[in-house]
């Protein structure tokens, strides 16, 4: 794994972009910690110091609807490297209600940074419209509501040639959800297109069509209640990647075009656990393990494929229900035959937020 590429998933998955606003809330945070990053079997430290902002509000509308929205800031000073100075802000909206018999939900995120480890502006929003059929306002709970949703998104950064632009629609059903447990099916297909990514021909000169992928998914969700005080879930998801990408293989004296370059198929598990044993105190746990199988990929004659795991754990202890004293560690782990998707990082962060 590059350096880079290790900075945006700590980022990734320090950002709640799940989130959803209570109504209202503001929290203050400050903190200090470090970053481990091992490429090319070297590890490097990097301390940091940290101060984040969180704000949000939710109101219910009238015939049984909600608007919500939220806005998570994080500044970061870096002792050493990645480049020093790097900041994310995070603004997300949710809105729901009935539409006749059946309830439309709608999320609009925007994720922003003006200096992203060193690699300049980034922006990248997400939006989705969701309509559950026979899920507005009714007397009894229907046991299964089918799902049809559209979703989007687009990614740039400075400097970067993987700007993307995606268009899908999803179709699933969901059990209702209850306190004790619910779980849905949904199939997901998407269009990607890459405007800077340049295809090449058979010669190696860069040609006239750029990159586009075509994305089919399948996922399976289940959540639940332990007791009163104790959550979990579980996704689990394989899909396969068409793309027209390829490129340009140089070994000693042979040079070829490989062609199918990013096509693969892909499956993942990810599931958190949220714990409470004392009013005081709170625990969270995630676990991840994603594998990528490539279909033409090589290096040096082997096939490429990558295995990826990663945790995260956040204790939070309150004397108050306002002041939380805060430790989080965040990991992630990736083995390839390739080293440019090989390496590892693990981050900890010992933090004091206050919630007003």
């Amino acid at each position: 794994m590059r350096k880079s590429g290790a900075c945006v998933l700590i980022f990734s998955m320090l950002i709640p972009f799940s989130l959803e606003a209570l109504s209202p809330v503001v929290v203050l945070g400050g903190g200090a910690g470090g970053t481990w990053i091992t490429t090319d079997d070297e590890t490097d430290y990097v301390p940091f110091y940290s101060a984040s902002f969180t704000g949000g509000y939710r109101t219910a509308l009238d015939g049984g609807g909600f608007i919500s929205g939220s806005f998570v800031s994080d500044l970061r000073y870096y002792r050493g490297s990645v480049d020093d100075l790097d900041d994310r802000y995070l603004l997300v909206l949710d809105a729901g209600a009935p539409l006749g018999p059946n309830r439309l939900k709608v999320n609009a995120q925007l994720d922003s940074s003006i200096h992203n480890f060193g690699a300049g502006w980034l922006i990248a929003p997400t939006w989705s419209a969701d309509l559950y059929f026979g899920d507005g306002k009714r007397a009894e709970p229907a046991p299964l509501v089918p799902v049809a949703g559209y979703f989007g998104s687009y990614r740039r950064q400075d400097g970067a040639r993987d700007t993307r632009l995606v268009q899908g629609i999803r179709f699933g059903v969901e059990q209702d959800r209850s306190l004790a447990f619910g779980w849905g099916l949904e199939t997901l297909g998407s269009w990607e297109y890459y405007p800077d990514w340049d295809t090449l021909e058979v010669t190696g000169e860069t040609a006239d069509e750029t990159r586009r992928d075509l994305r089919v998914e399948a996922a399976a969700t289940m959540e639940g209640l332990i007791g009163f005080f104790h959550t979990w879930d579980v996704r689990l998801s394989a899909g396969r990647l068409f793309s027209n990408a390829n490129r340009w293989i140089e070994d000693g004296d042979l040079s070829e075009l490989e062609k199918n370059s990013e096509d693969r198929v892909y499956a993942g598990i990810n599931g958190a656990l949220e714990l409470s044993p004392h009013r005081n105190i709170g625990i969270e746990l995630g676990l991840g393990l994603d594998h990528d199988w490539y279909t033409d990929r090589e290096y040096d004659g082997d096939r490429v494929d990558r295995l990826g795991m990663r945790g995260s754990l956040r204790l939070d202890y309150t004397p108050n229900g306002a002041l939380f004293f805060v430790l989080d560690a965040q990991s992630r782990w990736n083995h390839s035959v390739d080293p440019a998707m090989d390496g590892q990082y693990a981050t900890v962060t010992g933090s004091i937020e206050y919630s007003f």
